[in-house]
């Protein structure tokens, strides 16, 4: 009995833990409950005398083999660093499972766990007072939000919590016998966590509710009208209306509330539809396996349509968990998640009957828990990414054991059969594999969270927003971190802190161990392009924007992949004379191209665009193009008309586009072009005057000079007839 209460207070602690600090995907923080249940799981082993029950046999033995797919499968991914995002959530759910479901289905564990739950839910619900939601912001950084996602950092993920939480206690509330004041407590926390849901503004958690409570009135109902009196069966028909009246008006109250919160907050381009037609079109490169952990986060890119070109989201889940699980763990994968949930949810239908067959009505109370959740997830899924929450999956996993019957006489059904046996070898093959890793990895990444913690950096290292005085503190935490536990995420970081700071040899070190890591990765690339770049290997760093330009060619307003190109040609265009020409042709098509793919010109694209074709046309010049070198600084002064002046770079900035304007004026009035030259004279006026607002008419002397030379120079033209052409 002791072994029970400290495997509870093992699991228990691990569950707090997480619901404090595992709210986002750094495995860092998961790597603590990971590792306390590892160590629950070694003393279930340990001291479970009772060997393994019959019942649910195959049930069992496909979740044990579909963990064990799923674990194998992630660990053959291409990228090692977001593949054990994934595996550290499927060994939580194989441990959760192997005790809760096999080893040692204890009512005691179960009571602990339950309470466990509600202590999370309760800590979210404490977000709603303002001293504490301004605490987590302020201490927990990685968390910050509103008060509609509690104390995790996505609104999606707290929903889902809160509704099957939801689930959770209002099955209590109803079923639970006696023991009213529980009951009337988690009432209370019903109501709390649906309000909660809405709250929350979470689409696919308020739909999840309504399925939820939905399958919870059918089975209040069914319990009561399977009761032979015939008076009460008339009371609860009367019951059954009023409450489902009560409860429809409820959640179309909240229905509407969070669909005018959200009307506005995602267009059409780029909503889930996008999201889910682009992930389909990957589907057919691994049909069978997948291709790999998390693979939609990169291999979208290829597949990304025109139709959101301008969609700065980027996205690192499907929205809809059965397509995500074709993505990444193929046919194979999608067929075993879809037989593990509904077959539970079928198992929990047929215990439920048999339960009232024999009027055992003491252990309903989970099995309506159980399917309320599952029902509500099997809807969540479909929209959202409950499976890839730490918290909300143990929860999931949870509310699964929950259908496979009564833990009190769960090991009465004792056989020594070929069954059995097969379900005990699986199991352990699978606990074995699963501790051994979180034992490996879990240490790792605690090693690296040490380095962080010493550095006062809040254990999340996932949330990269890093100010100027801070640079040094991270640079100390990542090289620690890297040392023990490295990452494609840890090394670029390191490369962007050493490359601001002008340590470019480091930087490129660094960038080129993230490159091996995580080669589809964009980011490591375009930055290594540019280290080769600052080191006048200039072959090399065309090799590495070729390279990646089918991952990134849709998604210029994230990456700037076109710019970033447009930039590498002009600078190489200026080291290179004998290829200046080709370089600045090459530049110019780069510069209409980041102009196509973001769909406007950005003030960067705009002052990269003015640097080319301002190149370009000193450079025909240079070789006396001259029809040619016209055409290209008419169209450098329509881009630098589009200047938006907001600080003091940007004034001098369009002060040098008036002194590019005269010198062109003056030369071609010396090639006898006075049109052209009176054109680029009052051009330059119009820009004179539009510094002069920008700086509040605050200039110096220099300035009224300048200008009244400028109108000295346009009345020359109009004396002597020439046509100024204002437009």
């Amino acid at each position: 009995m002791t072994v029970k209460y400290i495997i509870s207070g093992l699991l228990v602690s691990a569950l707090t833990f997480a619901g404090i600090f595992c709210v986002t995907f750094s495995t860092v923080t998961q790597s603590v409950p990971l590792i306390l249940l590892s160590i629950a799981t070694i003393m279930v082993v340990v001291f479970c005398k009772k060997s393994v029950s019959s019942s649910n046999l195959g049930l069992k033995i496909l979740v044990i083999t579909t963990c064990l797919y799923f674990l194998i499968r992630a660990h053959l991914s291409p990228v090692v660093d977001l593949a054990r995002q994934d595996m550290f959530l499927i060994a939580s759910a194989t441990l959760i499972y192997s005790i809760m479901g096999i080893l040692m289905p204890s009512k005691i564990i179960r009571t602990w766990l339950l309470r466990g739950f509600i202590v999370v839910m309760i800590m979210n619900l404490l977000n709603w007072i303002p001293a504490i939601d301004e605490w987590r912001d302020s201490t927990l950084g990685f968390a910050k939000g509103d008060r509609n996602t509690g104390l995790f950092n996505h609104r999606n993920f707290y929903g889902n919590f809160m509704c099957m939480m939801t689930c959770l206690c209002l099955s209590f509330a109803i079923f639970m016998k006696g023991k009213n004041k529980i009951r009337i407590g988690c009432l209370v926390l019903a109501v709390l966590g649906g309000i909660s849901v809405i709250l929350s503004v979470s689409r696919a958690s308020f739909l999840s509710l309504v399925v939820g409570v939905v399958a919870i009135a059918a089975c209040w109902m069914l319990v009561n009208f399977h009761s032979k009196d015939k008076s009460n069966k008339m009371l609860n028909l009367i019951l059954s209306v009023g409450l489902s009246l009560i409860v429809m008006a409820i959640l179309f109250i909240g229905g509407k509330h969070v669909l005018n919160e959200r009307s506005t907050d995602m267009g059409d381009s780029n909503g889930r539809a996008a999201y889910f037609a682009l992930s389909i079109e990957q589907i057919p490169d691994a049909p069978l396996i997948g291709s790999g952990s998390r693979s939609v986060e990169y291999k979208s890119y290829e597949y990304w349509p025109m139709s959101m070109s301008r969609n700065l989201m980027d996205f690192k889940f499907v929205h809809n968990e059965y397509i995500q699980a074709i993505t990444d763990y193929g046919l194979v994968g999608f067929m075993l998640l879809l037989l593990v949930l509904f077959w539970h949810i079928v198992n929990g239908i047929l215990l439920l009957f048999h339960l009232l067959e024999k009027n055992e009505t003491k252990n309903i109370i989970y099995i309506v828990a159980g399917l309320s959740i599952l029902a509500s997830l099997s809807i969540n899924m479909l929209f959202s990414f409950p499976l890839h929450g730490f918290v909300n999956l143990t929860l999931i996993v949870f509310a699964a054991t929950m259908l496979l019957g009564d833990p009190g006489g769960y090991n009465s059904d004792k056989s020594s059969g070929a069954g059995s046996k097969l379900l005990f070898a699986v199991t352990v093959i699978s606990l074995v594999i699963t501790i051994s890793y979180n034992f490996i990895e879990g240490r790792k990444e605690l090693m690296a969270g040490s380095c962080f913690w010493k550095e006062n950096i809040i254990v999340d290292d996932l949330n990269w927003n890093v100010e100027d005085s801070a640079k040094a503190d991270w640079e100390k935490a990542l090289t620690c971190a890297v040392a023990h536990s490295p990452t494609f995420q840890r090394y670029d970081r390191l490369g962007e802190i050493l490359y601001s700071e002008g340590h470019l040899t480091e930087a490129f070190a660094y960038y080129e161990l993230s490159k091996k890591r995580h080669p589809y990765s964009a980011v490591s690339r375009i930055s290594l392009a540019r280290l080769y770049t600052d080191n006048g290997d200039f072959k090399k760093a065309e090799e590495e924007y070729s390279q990646v330009e089918y991952l990134v060619k849709n998604r210029e307003p994230l990456f700037k992949y076109y710019r970033n190109l447009a930039e590498f040609y002009l600078v190489w265009s200026s080291a290179t004379p004998n290829l200046r020409a080709i370089n600045l042709m090459k530049a110019r098509k780069a510069c209409e191209m980041s102009e196509k793919q973001s769909g406007y010109i950005h003030q960067g694209l705009r002052k990269t665009i003015a640097r080319v074709l301002l190149a370009s046309y000193y450079d025909l010049m240079d070789r006396e193009q001259y029809e040619e070198g016209y055409k290209i600084f008419d169209r450098y002064v329509i881009n630098c008309r589009g200047l938006v002046i907001k600080n003091d770079a940007d004034a001098e900035l369009m002060r040098s586009y008036i002194k590019e304007l005269l010198k062109h004026a003056q030369f071609t009035w010396s090639r006898g072009l006075l049109e052209r030259a009176a054109k680029a004279t009052y051009r330059a006026k119009v820009f004179h005057h539009t510094y002069y607002g920008a700086k509040n008419r605050e200039v110096d002397k220099s300035w009224a000079d300048e200008d009244k030379k400028i109108d000295e120079a346009l009345s020359i033209f109009m004396q002597a007839g020439v046509k100024i052409d204002k437009k």
